[in-house]
């Protein structure tokens, strides 16, 4: 677990280890505002290399071991450093051609501020990749005046990435992935749309944004500051809610 701090430092928890939560050295500065977990290369003692989103919209890899940074660097900067990356996520492509034969890796990163989301493509590494994008990589943006987001993909169990829902202020943007020959410039993601919040359960007839955003393999489960709803990810409607009360 990281957690980000107001003051310029970031702690890191190994929740499994039961460990009290240490101060990241290197990672001092922007606030953390999003990872991304090696699911493969972590172990009881190492992180495995991951990614950060920071609050001055750069993105770092980082390796933490033994409790203690390896290392924290930027790949990579916004150009619009105003923008916190609140949500980033990345899977790999299926190894295909030569890269079955040499082992090289082939990532899609995607990255999400509160009113835009970003696509990377490339490899083997993750400075290899963000090495070519010295122009501004292609971004889907839509209004709002939200100063948060969630961005997340879904996966069955320890299979490859199959969709991705966002959490935005006009509403849910979700939609799905496939990986083929794709390349820096091109786009991993396909049959997307936008579903607006409903207004369902007596909440004064005005849309509200829900304050988190998970997915499961038929739903989406939106988190509000007075319940939580599950909205049905093939009709769009609002399955189940319910509303928290003061003792909750």
């Amino acid at each position: 677990l990281l957690i980000g701090g107001n003051q310029g430092d970031n702690w890191y928890v190994h929740l499994a280890r039961g460990l009290k939560p240490r101060a990241v050295p290197m990672s001092k500065g922007p606030r953390v505002e999003s990872v991304c977990w090696d699911r493969d290369g972590a172990d009881e003692v190492s992180t495995g290399e991951f990614l950060v989103g920071t609050s001055t919209g750069t993105m770092c890899k980082a390796l933490i071991a033994d409790g203690k940074d390896r290392y924290w660097k930027v790949v990579y900067s916004l150009q619009d450093s105003a923008q916190p990356i609140c949500g980033i996520e990345y899977e790999l492509f299926p190894p295909s051609g030569r890269h079955v034969i040499e082992g090289i890796r082939k990532y899609f990163v995607m990255a999400a501020t509160p009113t835009r989301y970003y696509e990377f493509i490339g490899g083997p590494t993750f400075d290899a990749l963000f090495e070519q994008y010295s122009a501004a990589p292609n971004f889907v943006e839509l209004p709002g005046d939200l100063d948060y987001t969630e961005l997340e993909f879904f996966r069955k169990g320890s299979g490859r990435a199959t969709s991705f829902v966002w959490l935005t202020g006009p509403g849910i943007y979700s939609g799905s992935l496939s990986f083929g020959s794709q390349n820096a410039g091109d786009s991993v993601t396909f049959d997307y749309k936008l579903i607006p919040y409903s207004t369902k359960g007596g909440r004064g007839g005005a849309h509200q944004v829900p304050v988190g955003l998970v997915s499961t393999e038929f739903h989406w489960i939106a988190l509000f500051e007075d319940g939580v709803q599950a909205v049905n990810r093939l009709t769009q409607e609002v399955v189940w809610e319910h509303a928290f009360t003061q003792q909750q």
